[in-house]
């Protein structure tokens, strides 16, 4: 069966108003057209971000803006404080590195959420840190870290602080001004369900005296200050995914429409039902306490005598369902589902339907409906 339904930490589902706006006719990246395309997605961009900076559009996946982050923001042998409690955490250690600078890697256990007092400590002991960099939502794992108390540590102890939230941007709280985060990135393909490739980056002041300070820079596409000039003329520096904008444009439109506050319900309720339901059958939630769990990425242990392979052939192969599993340290060990973007009760109910049909086609004795009923009471307890 052909995929019917993406339950992926990412790509998203692209609902059919956003995805017919890519077939619109090409517009000139230099006139008027686009100029006022541009200031509309702008405004959404910001309410989005939770910020009254401007939010420069890259056409590239959400690694790509933070490599442009690296590049812009970092010279040589800055320290750069990263806890790494996941593969992303690993990639964003990885590309300052390229760029020259000295990163402290603080590791915790993969399903553990990174622990505000060692980040604090960790900072203490290198006062001259030059940026405190972490994910949000580390969607290798499913765990959610606490955003806005690291933001509060990095901003007490005097760096900056750059906040990946590209798995959940849209999709769980991040107010960019009101926390005082320097740096954030994003990307299209994940809660704003759009599709894949454009990614963001906001920075505010503080960030840009360090862009300015930090000159000569070690790039040439992605040079911010350069891309902040053609923003101030509403365009790109250079060619744009013109009929993303569009796409972009309308998927915005609806995240205004429906309020962010109800968006994020709508994902943290989707994402508790799923795991209730999950958690029924024997799937057994990976992050170590419920309390870090992702809003909008589920992870989750295999019953025994069950394969990740298993799970993703029977789901797909049956009910059109596409799931992820592990990658790294967790490749073939769990499965990750994604509550991301459009995602409402019925997606999750079919979803744990499909799971509740894996397990017992493997001969696993489930009593029917045990999983859609466990979230069911999710459901009937939050109103989105």
């Amino acid at each position: 069966m052909d995929e019917d339904l993406l339950m992926l930490p990412g790509p998203t589902n692209v609902p059919d108003e956003i995805r017919v706006e890519e077939t619109r006719k090409m517009i000139n990246h230099r006139g008027e057209l686009f100029h006022n395309l541009y200031k509309e997605v702008q405004t959404g961009l910001k309410y989005l971000f939770q910020t009254n900076n401007p939010v420069y559009i890259l056409t590239t996946s959400g690694t790509g803006a933070v490599e442009c982050a690296a590049s812009n923001l970092v010279k040589k042998n800055d320290k750069v404080v990263v806890p790494v409690n996941g593969e992303f955490g690993i990639r964003l250690a990885d590309i300052f590195e390229v760029y020259g600078a000295r990163v402290i890697r603080v590791p915790f256990e993969w399903g553990e959420g990174v622990n505000p007092d060692t980040i604090k400590e960790t900072l203490e002991n290198n006062p001259d840190t030059a940026m405190l960099a972490f994910v949000y939502n580390e969607t290798s794992t499913g765990v959610r870290n606490n955003a806005r108390e690291l933001t509060e540590i990095g901003k007490k102890l005097g760096t900056l602080v750059l906040c990946d939230a590209i798995s959940n941007l849209g999709g769980d709280e991040l107010y960019t001004d009101k926390w005082g985060i320097d740096i954030v990135v994003s990307g299209s393909q994940k809660c704003i369900a759009c599709p894949p490739g454009l990614a963001f980056i906001t920075l505010n002041e503080n960030a840009w005296r360090k862009i300015e300070d930090s000159k000569p820079h070690i790039n040439y596409y992605w040079n911010l200050e350069k891309i902040k000039k053609f923003h101030e003329k509403n365009e790109t520096p250079f060619t744009p995914a013109v009929s993303l904008f569009f796409a972009l444009n309308k998927a915005l439109k609806l995240i205004s429409d429906e309020g962010i506050e109800k968006r994020v319900l709508r994902h943290k309720t989707c994402s508790k039902a799923l795991r209730n339901g999950a958690s029924s059958i024997g799937f057994r939630l990976y992050p170590k306490k419920e309390e870090y769990a992702s809003y909008t990425v589920n992870a989750f242990n295999l019953p025994s005598n069950i394969t990740d392979t298993d799970v993703k052939k029977h789901l797909l192969e049956k009910y059109g369902i596409s799931i992820a599993g592990g990658i790294g340290p967790t490749k073939g060990q769990i499965i990750r589902i994604g509550t991301i973007g459009d995602i409402n009760q019925k997606q999750v109910e079919k979803t744990l339907t499909a799971l509740e049909d894996c397990l017992v086609t493997k001969g696993l004795n489930v009593k029917k409906n045990t999983a859609v009923n466990a979230a069911l009471k999710v459901f009937k307890e939050n109103k989105y």
